[in-house]
């Protein structure tokens, strides 16, 4: 858009060479301006002063498992109890492929064998597959056909499940039964690969015969079995049971839960806890829910505050478990003399929310990671966080790992009584018992596995297999034939603690008629004998180095503002590591262990400075940037020391003795230094040590870059601008008044310029009119 008349007689050019002196002044500022470097993110000027790196050394070992996996047959009745007026029953079978070939349409078969399994030692016997199944010598199938069934191909590393259903008409075998336990066979036979869709069987016909099976193979069968209950159980048999409830966090809680996490837990565990008080059960407490509890106090939410307050009321038999479930069995089998214990909670209680808010629920007080909002004075103790008047002194290794060190262990630190697994325990009779001394209830291994396999299934059949399996043992142990009607389910703490809903074990129960909840004071006493075991070495080796690193971890407190918080957090992360749940068949503790050591190399770093090798003096004074980085979870005070790496430069002020860091944050500091040479390379040691305290935990060199150079060359450059600049000014103030003074003559004296204000060259020189 055009400028109008007005502003074109206001404006004059620029004359070239200003602008391109301007334009020169910019590039050089611009370039002086990018030459003074700043913090940015890196790597730290070096290492904990006098401790060796800790890297994460974890190699990735896993094998091939695809190419090793075979196809799986599971087969499972819909409900573990076949009732004599039942007119149908149903059968779920899973057919799971992990191989990397597609697996063929087959032909299903079920049958049911007449004889009668006689106890729960026969269980297992009783379920074997044929011999020599899924080769061509395998041996026929016992018992009478229930269904055939042809079930569809299954692609490469997926599975199906199909639903039998089983005539009145087909159970005649089983209606002259008495009630008892009966096992059934499942078997499927893929159709020879690549001969198409085979014709379905006759409804007589068995697959597994090769003369009437299209294309079927024995090589290729798949079999797999499970117990049925017919009719249930005499009522005048039946099995008295006492279940050990465990009220443990999620595993994914590593330390101390936060208040949301405490709200998740207290809503799983206050129907946990209706159903053990209906089956008079005896509750296993983790001290660490206790102590969250009561260290949140009114801020914890209300759900766990009512669910706490149940327990402390409740007149059901219960003990506390060492604290974050650790394992007295691996402890021992470290050579411990003493039950590792909490240091103590003041981190926790003294990060505790100070508001009702749900905002403060997303604090990760688990992790330590929220600054000091109480008075630590003010906070319960560790004896009154954890005190429990009503509960035994009772311990609970993991299951099937103690030994006689176990047991001198824990009566050395207190313990009047154990828990254990029968496969630990050589058990005659009842499962109260005493062992070495110690009074001790025994839980029924396989009891406690089925109950297990129900719970972490994935799939409704191998749930129901497992279900079917836990019903069928306590009818066994009911049976008249039977060596004992009574026993101990303890149930799986890893399970427990991660299923969503874990008083389903109990729904399964109330439909077992013959089973009856009793008190553990009303077991059966037995006798016996410890069968010693131990903890798997992998994972004992996996927490000697994870222990050896705590004092390493801890040495870095004298860095915080409250130096007994990281002792404590430390601690809790210990124990937490040491927990049974890393036991557990299921537990990837190579995986957990990785995890803990790479926390622990954070931990490790404490308070550094952070390397930029950018980093470039421009003037003969200069403020350097320094970032210091605080990886602990707590706030941080420290001294920091700077000092010359050379001649070249030199520092005015070398001591800065309180510069405070938040937890798992940085802070920049600016330290002044002086340059001594116009160009070239020096750099900046810096110390970091406790304050008042003379060792350095962290020494670094930034490097420098010298280039007081460039401000010279930058200075004269703006001076002469200036100078320019002035002197233009001066210039045109001499002009205008030249101009000026020419003006107040009379007009004869000016023929050539009859207009002063025109712009246009061409009226030069014309005559005024």
């Amino acid at each position: 858009m055009p400028c109008p008349p007005a502003a074109r007689r206001r404006t004059r050019p620029r004359s070239g060479a200003l602008a391109r002196l301007v334009r020169a002044s910019a590039a050089v500022l611009g370039v002086t301006i990018a030459l003074i470097g700043g913090p940015a993110s890196g790597l730290p000027l070096g290492g904990p002063a006098g401790a060796s790196a800790h890297a994460d050394e974890t190699s990735d070992s896993t094998s091939d498992a695809t190419s090793a996996a075979k196809p799986e047959l599971v087969v499972a009745p819909a409900e573990p109890v076949i009732r004599d007026d039942a007119a149908s029953v149903v059968f779920h079978v899973l057919v799971r492929n992990a191989t990397q070939q597609d697996l063929p349409a087959g032909g299903l078969e079920l049958r049911i064998d007449p004889k009668r399994i006689a106890s729960a030692g026969a269980l297992a016997d009783g379920l074997a597959p044929p011999k020599g199944s899924g080769t061509a010598q395998a041996e026929a199938v016992p018992g009478s056909v229930l269904a055939t069934q042809r079930i569809d191909p299954t692609s490469a590393g997926n599975e199906q499940t199909v639903s039998v259903t089983v005539r009145r008409s087909d159970l005649a075998i089983l209606l002259g039964q008495v009630p008892g336990v009966f096992a059934v066979h499942a078997s499927f036979t893929p159709d020879s690969a690549g001969t198409g869709v085979s014709p379905s069987p006759s409804p007589s016909a068995s697959p597994l015969d090769p003369s009437t099976a299209s294309g079927g193979s024995l090589a290729d069968r798949l079999d797999a079995s499970a117990p049925v209950v017919w009719r249930g159980v005499a009522a005048k048999h039946r099995t008295a049971l006492t279940v050990i409830v465990p009220f443990l966090l999620p595993s994914a809680v590593t330390g101390m839960p936060t208040r949301g996490q405490l709200g998740d837990a207290a809503a799983r565990l206050t129907p946990l806890l209706d159903a053990a008080e209906r089956h008079q059960s005896t509750l296993a407490i983790d001290p660490r829910l206790i102590a969250a509890i009561r260290g949140l106090g009114s801020q914890a939410p209300q759900s766990a505050r009512e669910l706490l307050a149940r327990l402390e009321a409740s007149t059901l038999p219960q003990f506390l478990l060492q604290f974050a479930d650790a394992d007295p069995a691996a402890q021992a089998a470290l050579g411990s003399d003493r039950l590792l214990e909490p240091n103590g909670l003041g981190y926790y209680t003294a990060t505790a929310p100070s508001t009702g808010s749900e905002d403060s629920s997303g604090q990760d007080q688990s992790s330590g990671d929220t600054a000091p909002t109480a008075d630590p004075a003010a906070a319960p103790t560790l004896d009154e966080l954890v005190a429990w008047p009503n509960g035994s002194a009772r311990a609970w290794p993991a299951d099937g790992q103690a030994d006689a060190s176990t047991l001198a262990l824990l009566q050395h630190s207190g313990s009047e009584s154990v828990v254990l697994d029968s496969s630990n325990v050589s058990l005659t009779g009842g499962p109260a018992a005493r062992i070495d001394g110690m009074q001790s209830l025994v839980a029924d291994a396989q009891l406690g596995a089925s109950v297990r396999g129900g719970l972490a299934a994935t799939t409704e059949a191998e749930r129901g297999a497992d279900t079917a399996e836990a019903a069928a043992r306590l009818a066994l142990l009911a049976a008249p034939d039977g060596t004992a009607g009574s026993t101990v389910l303890a149930l799986d703490r890893r399970t427990m603690a991660d299923d969503d809903h874990p008083e389903e074990v109990f729904e399964v129960l109330d439909t077992l008629s013959w089973v009856s909840p009793v008190r553990e004071t009303a077991q059966v006493t037995g006798t016996a004998t410890l069968r010693p075991q131990k903890p798997a070495q992998d994972r004992l080796d996996l927490l000697k180095d994870a222990i050896s690193r705590e004092s390493a971890v801890t040495d870095l407190a004298p860095l915080l503002v409250r130096p007994e918080s990281l002792g404590e957090y430390q601690r809790v992360r210990l124990l937490a590591l040491l927990s049974t749940s890393g036991a557990s068949p299921e537990a990837d503790f190579a995986k957990t262990a990785s995890d803990y050591r790479a926390r622990d190399a954070k931990l490790l770093n404490g308070v550094t400075a952070i390397r930029n090798d950018h980093t470039q003096l421009v003037g003969a004074s200069t403020r350097v940037p320094v970032l210091l980085r605080n990886d602990l979870p707590f706030d941080a005070v420290v001294t920091v020391a700077a000092s010359p790496a050379s001649a070249a430069i030199s520092v005015p002020t070398r001591s800065f003795p309180r510069v405070e860091i938040p937890a798992n944050s940085g802070r920049t500091m600016l330290i002044p230094v002086d340059s001594r040479i116009s160009s070239g390379e020096s750099g900046l040691i810096v110390d970091i040590s406790p304050v008042g305290g003379s060792e350095v935990t962290f020494t670094g060199t930034l490097p420098l870059t010298i280039r007081s150079v460039v401000e010279t060359v930058a200075l004269s450059v703006l001076g002469g601008l200036a100078a320019l600049l002035l002197g233009f000014g001066i210039w045109r103030s001499i002009r205008r008044r030249r101009r000026a003074g020419i003006s107040e003559a009379p007009e004869e004296f000016h023929p050539l310029n009859p207009d002063p204000e025109s712009e246009n060259p061409t009226d030069q020189g014309r005559p005024h009119p």
